[in-house]
């Protein structure tokens, strides 16, 4: 339809041409016709936004691990992205064959993250109900090291060392304090090894029974010693 409207402008213009040059060429006036303007469009109504349930509802999925063999007993947390009142996020543990089940306040999109001992933790964003999560854990990286008195150098065994994520906000879910924290113990000659981290810099409190104990950061990776 655009090139008949062009050249229907184009003779429009022309005529034009032509009747002035008869109006120089007479002395007379001749009235020439404006060209007919297009016609409006009308804007398209904006869509209509999907409106946000109003009763609980269900969030289910399976955990696996890197041997995709079922996950037992690994820990569910969920919470709003855009939740209307604050509320801790809901928890739930998978059964035997890795399948979870839970019920979360109404809702459109939920920020999932599992977690399961010595493997790394995962986090889903824009969950929805209805739709089944299939989750599958990695064996993740690790921090080794060593603990030893500040004053004295002896190894220092029996020892609760833990790595917190730096950026746990993001992956971490408000509510829950556990959330992005792994845990052990040093053994007798003072060794840990911090297993199933995600990638990402990690802060270390170091122990009370470390005589001027301080905090510790470290990039998890193979073979590395503090």
């Amino acid at each position: 339809m655009g090139c008949p409207r062009r050249l229907a402008l184009v003779l429009t213009a022309a005529a034009a041409v032509s009747l002035v040059a008869q109006e120089r060429a007479s002395g007379q006036a001749v009235p020439v016709a404006s060209p007919t303007p297009a016609p409006a469009v009308a804007p398209r109504p904006a869509a209509a936004p999907t409106p946000r349930p109003r009763v609980p509802v269900s969030l289910e999925g399976v955990v696996r691990g890197p041997d995709a063999k079922p996950i037992a007993n690994a820990l569910v947390l969920a919470r709003d992205e855009q939740p209307e009142i604050q509320r801790p996020p809901a928890t739930a543990r998978t059964a035997e064959n890795g399948q979870f089940k839970m019920t979360l306040p109404p809702g459109l999109a939920f920020l999932v993250r599992v977690e399961a001992d010595g493997l790394a933790p995962a986090t889903i964003r824009h969950a929805r109900p209805g739709t089944p999560l299939a989750v599958t854990l990695s064996r993740g990286a690790s921090i080794e090291g060593t603990v030893r008195d500040t004053r004295s150098g002896t190894l220092v065994a029996d020892a609760a060392i833990e790595a917190r994520g730096e950026m746990r906000s993001p992956g971490g879910i408000p509510g829950d304090p556990d959330s992005g924290v792994v845990r052990t113990m040093s053994d007798g000659k003072g060794r840990f090894r911090l297993a199933g981290l995600a990638p990402g810099l990690y802060t270390l409190p170091l122990p009370r029974a470390a005589s001027g104990a301080r905090r510790s950061t470290a990039w998890p990776r193979a073979g590395w010693s503090k």
